[in-house]
């Protein structure tokens, strides 16, 4: 199986593939492929038990394997959704792409939501959709109005 270099970490599409062209038995090949020697094995000389069983291990193998890939991907998809819902309420600064008639600009402001949608993660800032590849810097949010509500605080203190 192929693994393709992880462009995207934030991406919910799983980046693990594998293509349908290669030539690699899966879990349901190799028990076919089994099952398939089993029944045509020859009668006076019949498999020998070690042969069974490191055929046996090799498919317990394959499918715990299987079954981790599964789990890593999972596992991979609900850190990329934590990650990504920790930017709600930060400031970034981020590309907005050019369109015919704007040029491509660079554009801060504070995330106010996240979307996931088709594979692909969308933050809204300034209430644009922004992609999160176009994501330049990320920094905690301070506004001036907190600075000085909290000086007011002090002074009446």
């Amino acid at each position: 199986m192929e693994v393709n270099q992880i462009n995207n970490v934030y991406g919910i599409e799983s980046n693990i593939r594998r293509s349908k062209n290669e030539n690699i038995l899966g879990k349901d090949e190799f028990l076919k492929l089994l099952v398939t020697q089993l029944r045509y094995q020859d009668p006076l000389n019949p498999m020998e038990d070690r042969e069974f069983i490191a055929q046996t291990a090799q498919f317990s193998a394959l499918e715990q394997m299987w079954n981790i890939n599964q789990n890593l991907s999972k596992f991979m998809q609900m850190q990329a959704i934590v990650n990504t819902a920790a930017l709600i309420g930060k400031e970034v600064t981020y590309l907005l792409s050019a369109s015919a008639d704007k040029e491509t600009q660079v554009l801060s402001g504070v995330v106010t939501e996240v979307k996931f949608e088709d594979g692909s993660t969308y933050i809204k800032v300034n209430g644009e959709n922004v992609p999160i590849e176009h994501i330049l810097s990320v920094k905690e949010y301070t506004s001036q109005e907190a600075g000085e509500d909290s000086k007011n605080d002090q002074t009446q203190k």
